[in-house]
């Protein structure tokens, strides 16, 4: 039972330890660069044009994480960086390998 339980912890932190090191490097990141203490809302879809917070008086800024991995670069993640990731105002992607047309 307890190798079951090591095999399959293994599995899980090699698996996605790497892209949750990326998200967090990210949002690391994404911080330094645009203030640290922000006030940040996480949503999912139907977004307005023109949000703001009452509460800082300030217009909300959107970071996208997108996730793809190399089979996808050329089909899927360069038509998002060129779409949809632009009306972002920072996106990042993550992946196993760099691909030098991501941003």
């Amino acid at each position: 039972m307890g190798s079951i339980l090591h095999d399959s912890l293994g599995n899980w932190s090699g698996n996605y330890l790497p892209l949750l090191l990326g998200m967090l490097a990210g949002c690391l990141l994404f911080s330094v660069r645009h203030g640290i203490g922000d006030e940040r809302i996480c949503l999912a879809t139907n977004l307005p044009n023109n949000i703001s917070s009452p509460s800082i008086g300030r217009k909300l800024r959107i970071l996208c994480y997108i996730n793809t991995f190399p089979r996808n670069y050329e089909t899927q993640a360069i038509h998002a960086q060129n779409t949809w990731a632009r009306r972002c105002d920072g996106f990042q992607f993550t992946s196993t390998v760099r691909h030098p047309k991501l941003s």
